[in-house]
């Protein structure tokens, strides 16, 4: 199955919220879609598509989110691709 181009992070099922999974990634926290069942404690991958990633200011709040530092901007035409330290 192609799926393009996706930002993939390794974390631990920590648990549940409906039909959405709790997955830790470091020390950050996410809420996701699973797309097969998953146990609690399991290692799973997070694919996040690059269209869907917001860059907010380090005093904002929102979900899903992971603090980081933003080495490289590199403009690519019709997008840009950066290069964040996390």
């Amino acid at each position: 199955q192609f799926i393009g181009e996706n930002n993939q992070l390794s974390g631990v099922v920590k648990g549940w919220q409906s039909e959405r999974c709790q997955v830790q990634v470091g020390p950050a926290h996410f809420v996701a879609k699973p797309v097969r069942v998953t146990q609690n404690g399991e290692r799973t991958t997070l694919s996040i598509r690059p269209e869907k990633i917001s860059i907010q200011p380090d005093d904002e709040s929102c979900d899903n989110q992971i603090e980081g530092v933003l080495r490289e901007l590199i403009y690519h035409g019709d997008h840009y691709r950066l290069v964040v330290d996390v």
